[in-house]
């Protein structure tokens, strides 16, 4: 039985790679052989619980399980925050929605066309959208390769300063007080 389930996912990768290939834009950060991966752990479980006898082609079954395992690491794994299951399939969709309406009519849906196309509550849309931008309220700087000194140094020259509390007053107070004590900006706001 081993050698009929070995060979059973050997003649299947090839599902989780076109699976893969049509998540690998939509990642967030987790990388194609990560997909893979975990894809493969949806179609091991496919195996394990296939029933042949519901008349349900294997390949079938297995799509569900691969996207299933992808969905659910690109949800837990990809982000620093995770978000529920309901938002990132929500956020796919949109993304789905958006690509195609710009290829058919040359510009980009507003949210009430999304809303209504999608069956979406319109606020959900919004917030959704937000996310996909990952706004943070610094975004004219960047300080992806900074160290602290360096960013206190971006930060103390009088022009950059401004910037910078105007865009952390933008953030919760929560995110505020991280940022200030991450970058020694305590006395600064």
């Amino acid at each position: 039985m081993d050698g009929f389930v070995e060979d059973l996912i050997e003649e299947h990768m090839y599902l989780v790679n076109i699976i893969a290939h049509r998540y690998k834009n939509a990642s967030n950060g987790l990388g194609f052989n990560d997909l893979v991966q975990e894809g493969s752990i949806g179609l091991i479980t496919a195996v394990d619980y296939y029933d042949p006898t519901y008349g349900t082609k294997f390949s079938s079954y297995a799509g569900i399980w691969i996207k299933q395992s992808m969905t659910d690491a690109l949800t837990s794994k990809s982000r620093v925050l995770r978000l529920p299951s309901h938002i990132v399939y929500n956020k796919f969709r949109i993304q789905k929605f958006k690509d195609q309406f710009l290829a058919t009519n040359n510009f980009e849906p507003d949210v009430d066309m999304i809303s209504k196309s999608l069956v979406i509550d319109r606020h959900l849309v919004i917030q959704i959208l937000d996310l996909q931008t990952d706004k943070c309220g610094l975004t004219e700087l960047d300080f992806e390769d900074q160290n602290s000194e360096d960013m206190l140094e971006v930060v103390e020259q009088d022009d950059n300063f401004d910037f910078v509390i105007k865009g952390m007053k933008r953030l919760s107070t929560k995110e505020q007080i991280v940022l200030a004590l991450k970058f020694n900006l305590m006395s600064k706001i």
